[in-house]
């Protein structure tokens, strides 16, 4: 079945709608189908299009997603028989509006419980074309194993620093590898933290004086310990980096700085065999149940295009991931390739300083903005919801889905937003058109929340040479295949890295042979999910984890119960439907 949004036929009165009478109602004939014999659950689905079902570890310890009828079927009975299955309870409800008039829904929240679990699901409902509301989406998330609860308070007493074994080693002490070290403590399980760099944060430290976080300190809170009061709504690079610091204490986290894992060998007893690299080349030996892998998504490998005569150029080129800042560059020709986030971000501080900076774009690049982005989030991330249920609610919206959603034009439209593009395009910026999945989940670079950069472009105060591929250097700058050459004397490869370096640096550590089985991480899956992070790596003692703050702080906890379970000898995953 084609992917299409339930658009109603003609507008409905809204007035008139209770979403709590409607989200209950649905939950009784969920509930009275449960209790039946011959009760067909999927009845409850809308089938004028396709319906989609995403679980979180309730339904089939794994992430999955389901988007017809019969694998929906399938999988209730599957989760039925395994007793993952029970009544429903509605804890909320409340009447969505969309960006058109012709296409509304009631998003209730409910809570179901098995003998071994508690679980919520948050369920889209629509009307269909006699009246019936009928669930569009659901989607279900194990919150807790009953006999092994999270329990937060772990957290505010220091941890037993391992000796010998440890339930999960977590390489790599950024946010990523923070969260899901505390995730693990809350359910029971020891871990340990190794970190290459002196000092916790060192690596946020290390990037570009520039630097500060594009979206809100509410949405980029951490799991567990959220921001000092006095944090500025757009955290800078030291706020962060000082704030991972503190995480860890706070926490209570065993964390090894200084410290790499030289070696990783799996053996016949389902532990990994670990020597560690220590300041001044101390080593120390583990046992290992489980490798989380947090080295970062976006790799540790600078991608640096190949260009033909760089050693001719008697200027100065480095990546972005070496750049500090333009103060040595006032009054010189600076230019920057690479038109994302941190591209803008460094042409943005050369300016500053008084360089002539000009932007190189290889390829379109998604421009949003922070007068729509900011208001949007901050419906879901601000002073007063929990993060927790904001999390939750944002996640609610299988990917594919929130693709279409995300292609409803606007009732209205911005102007200001309006006249920045259209001046971007009049500067020879070539504009994407928006998909957020697509940026994040699978190229995870190619994109700008204007800050402030895009508004210089077209002020004409940044230049930009768009579409004309790079020949060659040249002792005064670059040439171009159109026959123009560009002087300068600096050049910045804003160029990102190596995505799939996560893969690499796993086989890298555990070795060839062992890691044969890795599954490709980052991009989406068949399915709309994000592949092999937070879930099977293709190795049962392997966990690839990162993303953005809201990513890691969610699918932090997922990680831990998979690795709990796994423990507890319970991780039995739903093989159907593939």
């Amino acid at each position: 079945m084609a992917l299409k949004l339930p658009f109603l036929a003609n507008p409905m009165d809204t007035s008139i709608l209770e979403p709590i009478e409607i989200a209950d109602s649905w939950a009784q004939r969920f509930n009275n189908a449960l209790g039946t014999v011959d009760g067909d659950l999927a009845q409850l689905l809308i089938n004028h299009v396709a319906p989609w079902w995403s679980d979180r570890l309730a339904l089939t310890w794994d992430i999955r997603t389901f988007n017809s009828v019969q694998e929906i079927r399938d999988l209730l009975q599957y989760a039925a028989s395994c007793g993952r299955l029970s009544t429903v309870s509605l804890k909320s409800a409340t009447l969505v509006p969309t960006a058109t008039d012709n296409l509304i829904y009631v998003q209730a929240t409910y809570k179901f419980e098995t003998k071994e679990a508690i679980n919520i699901a948050i369920v889209k409902l629509v009307p269909d074309a006699r009246g019936n509301w009928k669930a569009w989406t659901i989607v279900t998330k194990l919150e807790d194993l009953k006999l092994h609860k999270e329990d937060r308070s772990r957290l505010l007493m220091p941890d037993v620093r391992p000796d010998k074994t440890v339930d999960a080693l977590v390489i790599g002490g950024g946010q990523s590898g923070l969260q899901a070290a505390a995730a693990l403590r809350t359910v029971g399980l020891s871990c340990l933290v190794v970190e290459q760099h002196e000092r916790i944060g060192d690596h946020w430290r290390q990037h570009y004086d520039f630097l500060k976080l594009h979206v809100s300190k509410w949405y980029a809170q951490f799991a567990y310990h959220h921001w000092p009061t006095e944090t500025p709504f757009f955290p800078t690079r030291d706020n962060v980096a000082d704030f991972l610091e503190d995480y860890a204490k706070s926490t209570h986290l065993n964390v090894l700085t200084s410290t790499t894992v030289r070696e990783a060998k799996y053996n016949s007893t389902g532990y990994w065999d670990v020597t560690l690299r220590g300041p001044n080349a101390t080593s120390r030996s583990l046992w290992v149940n489980h490798l989380v892998l947090a080295t970062g998504i976006n790799g540790l490998r600078p991608l640096i295009p190949s260009i033909q005569g760089k050693e001719s150029f008697h200027g100065m080129s480095m990546h972005s991931s070496v750049y500090k800042n333009g103060k040595a560059w006032a009054r010189k020709r600076a230019v920057v390739i690479g038109c994302g986030s941190s591209g803008h971000d460094i042409a943005h501080d050369l300016h500053n300083y008084g360089a002539s900076v000009t932007m190189i774009q290889r390829n379109p690049t998604m421009v949003t903005h922070e007068v729509l982005n900011i208001p949007m989030l901050r419906k879901l991330y601000n002073e007063t919801l929990p993060v927790e249920v904001a999390d939750d609610l944002q996640e609610s919206t299988p990917i594919p889905v929130a693709r279409l959603l995300a292609s409803i034009p606007p009732k209205v439209l911005n102007k200001d937003v309006i006249a920045v593009n259209e001046g971007l395009v009049k500067a020879g910026f070539q504009l994407k058109t928006s998909d957020r999945s697509r940026i994040i989940f699978e190229r995870f670079g190619g994109h700008y929340l204007n800050s402030g950069t895009s508004n210089l472009i077209v002020d004409g105060k940044i230049r930009i040479k768009s579409g004309i591929p790079i020949k060659s250097f040249t002792p005064s700058g670059l040439e171009f295949e159109d026959g123009t050459e560009m002087p300068a004397d600096l050049i910045v490869f804003a160029t990102g890295f190596d995505i799939h370096s996560m893969r690499n640096t796993a086989i890298e550590l555990i070795g060839s042979e062992e890691g044969r089985s890795l599954k490709k991480v980052w991009g989406l899956d068949d399915e709309g999910n994000v592949r092999g992070a937070y879930r099977n790596s293709g190795h049962p003692n392997l966990w690839y984890f990162g993303g953005d703050f809201q990513g890691a702080r969610y699918f932090s906890k997922i990680l831990a119960l998979q690795i709990l379970a796994a423990k507890l000898g319970v991780l039995n995953r739903y093989q159907g439907g593939k």
